[in-house]
């Protein structure tokens, strides 16, 4: 997608709102308004522009990201043997999908849906869904799915030579090493003694806590102690740096098998590791992995710090690693202290400035290739935002990889909000521009509007009163159902129109209307509310 489709887009809403200018509503122009605006809202579903993720399985996905990282993320878990990288949803991955929601005690139909296994799958393999553990046990039994995630986080945080991804592996031998390296490094203990235990699993999903109390550390653990700790150390530093979009991946490993045998991409070979180093735990570190060295001088530098002072944090990282994950902690603390109405003014006011409309179409070339990184990292994310407004990068800050991730959720969860009201209404605006009214019709009563919209009820002498009053129920729902949604649309609407006004037509003007729908949430809920009272939550 280029330049040129953000500015052609929403074409049929366009040509109806100029059409319509300085003209007085009526029910018809209304119709009309609504219907151009759920072929253009379509439109950019099915271009891949905005997708949400369908509840049940479609013919197929335009989402080709989150396909990739639902491919990748059952990979890792061990239920497909290879990851090919490829964003449709196919044979292979939906064979990987059924498997996994077998062994995750969720419906089996092949499909990763909005409300069970997506959420699933971010519990066991993301960083900042919170595990429960006790629902992932049955009968006192851990779930095969559980039993992979351990496995996959152990080997991620450098606890496991490689991925047992089958989730065969010493689960009690592997959490105890966990407890000796948390002991070791002097953290605070769980009450529970080391192992596979509900305690130490909470323990070993909650990366929150991790970095909270590795920050808060007040003595570095003795050389013994560092020599036996400091893989799982690196590991977790390389799993916040990824989460907060820096180039390095969290690909755990054990500093003792692995050698420097040759040159790096960028030339360092083990005596330069040496001349780099001061100290054998310098050396450790760079050997270790010179990527994590280089994404650490730019996260120290992206923070204010001058280049000499960010290469020695970097090249010392070991000799005062709290630095760095109290620093990740404070942004973890803003984000937490930031309201929802903050962040939207925050990033409402950053994009709305007219130097950064020729940038947004470099959000969606980034997402279509970041794969997990979309929907991973959101609460570090606003962290660094945050920092990045307060510092002097603030004057140059420019829509890359981490404001795309950033202005990319906060819209799709806008556009997602009136995609489900277009699909709720959808019926009925079909019963304004059809005579005869869809699903209202049957052998015995059928439901008519003439041309001036008034409504007649055609009924048989067979038909009896409790035909008939179920019609009338059904069109009383679909017309309270219709009023619901068109004042979730009005406030879109306007958005929309008070966005092409200012000259951010197209989707430049979607993407700035949907970001500030999403600080008309409140009234939103109300009406949500109103409309479970009066409904009863039907098709909500």
């Amino acid at each position: 997608m280029d330049e040129r489709d953000f500015s052609n887009g929403m074409k049929r809403y366009s040509a109806f709102h100029q059409s319509r200018a300085g003209k007085d509503a009526s029910i018809v122009s209304v119709c009309k308004g609504l219907d151009a605006l759920g072929q253009d809202w379509a439109a950019a579903e099915s271009d891949g522009t905005f997708v949400p993720l369908p509840d049940q399985k479609p013919e197929r996905s335009a989402d080709s990201s989150r396909m990739r990282t639902i491919r990748n993320r059952l990979f890792m878990l061990g239920y497909m043997e290879a990851d090919s990288g490829r964003g449709n949803l196919d044979g292979p991955l939906e064979a990987a999908i059924a498997a996994f929601q077998q062994e995750a005690g969720l419906e089996v139909d092949g499909w990763v849906g909005e409300q069970e296994t997506w959420p699933a799958l971010q519990e066991l393999v993301s960083f900042e869904t919170r595990l429960d553990p006790l629902k992932w046990f049955r009968k006192g039994k851990p779930m095969k799915a559980l039993l992979r995630a351990v496995g996959l986080r152990l080997f991620v945080l450098g606890l496991l030579p490689e991925n047992p991804a089958g989730g065969d592996f010493d689960r009690e031998q592997a959490m105890r090493r966990f407890g000796d390296i948390w002991q070791r490094v002097g953290l605070k203990m769980p009450a529970a003694s080391p192992g596979f235990n509900l305690g130490w699993l909470w323990m070993l999903f909650d990366q929150d806590r991790i970095v909270e109390q590795l920050g808060a550390l007040k003595a570095l653990p003795g050389k013994k102690d560092l020599e036996r700790t400091h893989s799982f150390i690196l590991n977790a530093a390389k799993i916040e740096l990824w989460l907060m979009g820096y180039k390095v991946v969290p690909n755990g490993y054990d500093l003792e098998q692995r050698k420097v045998r040759r040159a790096d991409a960028d030339g360092m070979r083990k005596w330069d590791l040496l001349k780099l180093s001061r100290t054998l735990t310098q050396y450790y570190f760079l050997k270790k992995s010179f990527n994590l060295y280089k994404a650490l001088c730019l996260f120290w530098k992206d923070n204010g710090e001058k280049e000499e002072t960010a290469e020695a944090l970097s090249v010392d990282f070991l000799g005062d690693f709290p630095r760095f994950f109290a620093f990740v902690n404070s942004g973890l603390l803003a984000h937490e202290a930031m309201t929802d109405d903050q962040k939207q003014i925050r990033i409402e006011a950053f994009i709305s400035t007219k130097k950064h409309k020729r940038d947004i179409p470099a959000i969606w070339h980034s997402v279509k290739t970041l794969g997990g990184r979309i929907w991973d990292g959101m609460r570090r994310i606003w962290g660094w935002f945050t920092r990045m407004l307060q510092t002097a990068k603030a004057k140059i800050l420019k829509i890359g990889l981490n404001l795309s991730r950033l202005i990319y959720n906060f819209a799709l969860q806008s556009f997602t909000v009136v995609a489900n009201v277009f699909k709720s209404i959808g019926a009925v605006i079909d019963v304004l521009v059809h005579s005869c009214v869809s699903g209202a019709e049957n052998r015995k009563v059928s439901l008519w509007k003439d041309g001036d919209f008034d409504l007649c009820m055609l009924v048989d002498d067979s038909a009896g009163p409790q035909e008939i009053r179920q019609c009338c129920s059904a069109i009383a729902h679909k017309v309270g159902l219709f009023s619901f949604g068109c004042r979730v649309l009005a406030t879109i609407v306007r958005l929309l129109a008070n966005a092409f006004e200012t000259a951010w037509t197209g989707y430049f003007g979607l993407v700035s209307a949907l970001i500030k729908f999403r600080g008309t949430r409140h009234r939103l809920q109300s009406l949500v509310n109103e409309y479970a009272l009066v409904f009863g939550g039907a098709d909500r």
